[in-house]
């Protein structure tokens, strides 16, 4: 195999592993999410919390993560259950 090849298999296959400090900083950013208890209805809470997490997701520019990592996803958006005025609420 040419030298030439491998490399440009690595660039490849690095462009398939996760960027640490890209999932790091939108760990950071999602933490600030909660599902607020402002809205009367639970569509629309539900509604509102994923629309912001969205725009955090586009802000960094992941839009890929909602379809390449469901669980990590999912994880977020649980913790952002766990507020207490959400938990008082229900």
């Amino acid at each position: 195999m040419s030298r030439t090849l491998q490399k440009q298999n690595g660039v490849f296959f690095s462009a398939r592993l996760p960027d640490n400090t890209a999932f790091k900083t939108l760990e950071f950013e999602v933490k600030s999410l909660c599902m607020g208890t402002n809205l009367q209805y639970a569509e629309s809470r539900l509604s509102r919390l994923m629309a912001d997490f969205y725009e955090v997701v586009a802000r960094l520019n992941m839009e890929d993560v909602v379809q390449e990592e469901p669980k990590i996803v999912v994880k977020y958006l649980l913790e952002a259950l766990r507020p207490l005025a959400f938990k008082n609420a229900v």
